[in-house]
């Protein structure tokens, strides 16, 4: 019997044993280990320059989105000159055509 079926703490070569029947499965093949600290903090680097790079191409779709939007305002803004332009050249031609003819019957 071992010291835990006794109710006692385990001994060193207890916890030892118990420890590898964790980690090693003999159906499963050999042990697996715990990552280390280096890798552990090797993937968190990884991770967090992913969340970086992804951060930025957000903002930077963000930022082309606004771009576009402010050029379509400007396109929009530039028709409407335009159009009153076009709109004010129609009502002077009137207006002297109307001149024009006024001093004709004169």
């Amino acid at each position: 019997k071992n010291s835990e079926s006794r109710g006692l703490p385990l001994n060193a070569e207890e916890v030892g044993l118990k420890a590898n029947a964790l980690v090693h499965d003999k159906e499963n093949g050999p042990a697996v280990s715990a990552p280390s600290k280096e890798s552990r903090i090797h993937h968190e680097d990884e991770e967090l320059a992913e969340v970086m790079r992804l951060s930025a191409e957000i903002a930077d779709k963000a930022r082309l989105q606004r771009e576009t939007e402010e050029r379509e305002e400007a396109v929009v803004i530039a028709s409407s000159i335009e159009e009153a332009k076009r709109a004010d050249k129609a009502r002077l031609r009137r207006e002297a055509d109307e001149e024009n003819e006024a001093a004709v019957i004169v």
